[in-house]
């Protein structure tokens, strides 16, 4: 019994030797706190910070060339390829990206807003700029033709060129007298001096195609004389031309080059 008894002992503390020497070796213990450490780099996996190219993008938004806050504020969202970004407008983000070509996409939290999207090519640091203005554009005619037995008017607006990228309208907001010379306004909703369309800006009117200059940044194009129509109320007797306008919306991009020494790197 006693001799079964001591080689049970001996099994044990050979158990226990072992077990020592496994847990106590180097190679493991390194092994098992290197897989515990992880490095976050902004840019694609296995890339090198060599190889990564900051660009810094900036989302300006204006209403008649002024800049305007918003409680709660407007947010940008970003892509660019499988990367993004958030951040408040007129203010700036910067990635660090792989040299490539990439579709970049920009939209707003206001939803009245259209997408901005785009190619673009990162080979050296980038400076990009998405500009989204609203102004009060004077149209060059409106014509009001009435239907009393539909009771439902058809207007037909005129807008002479326009300099922009993109271009887009909303529904104009029209003054006009009724049959009874009483001043009123279509689409009668309030007004703000945050907003000059409380619609979405739904129309594109400017020209598809576009160039680039040398330093990769759009050129502006002048769209032609554009003329849409929608319905109105029976009502309109004539039209008010000062005060009235077409809500259009501009959104402008420039794409700048910036020297590497300008750059920064982590």
């Amino acid at each position: 019994m006693r001799r079964k008894n001591s080689c049970y002992l001996s099994i044990i503390a050979f158990l226990l030797i072992i077990s020592f020497l496994f847990f106590s070796s180097p190679g493991l213990l390194s092994a098992s706190k290197s897989a515990i450490v992880v490095k976050y780099v902004e840019g694609a996996v296995g890339e090198s910070l060599s190889e990564l190219i900051p660009v810094r993008i900036k989302i300006v938004y204006l209403v008649e060339g002024k800049t305007v806050s918003r409680n709660p504020p407007i947010m940008a969202y970003i892509g660019i390829g499988v990367y993004a970004r958030r951040t408040v407008v007129n203010n700036e983000v910067e990635l660090y990206l792989p040299p490539s070509n990439y579709s970049l996409t920009v939209f707003l939290s206001d939803r009245r807003l259209p997408t901005w999207r785009d190619i673009i090519k990162i080979s050296s640091p980038l400076h990009i700029t998405v500009i989204y203005e609203e102004t009060k554009y004077k149209p060059l005619k409106i014509e009001i033709v009435g239907n009393h037995t539909t009771n439902i008017s058809r207007a037909t607006v005129t807008l002479g060129p326009i300099n922009g990228q993109r271009v887009y309208a909303s529904l104009p907001v029209l003054y006009f007298c009724d049959h009874y010379g009483n001043l009123s306004k279509y689409p009668d909703l309030p007004e703000s001096g945050d907003y000059l369309s409380a619609l979405p800006y739904y129309m594109r009117i400017d020209k598809k195609d576009q160039t680039y200059n040398s330093n990769n940044e759009s050129i502006q194009l002048i769209s032609s004389p554009y003329s849409f129509q929608f319905l109105v109320p029976a009502d309109i007797a004539y039209v008010i031309e000062d005060p009235s306008y077409v809500p259009i919306l501009i959104i402008n991009a420039t794409i700048r080059e910036v020297e590497h020494k300008n750059a920064q790197h982590y």
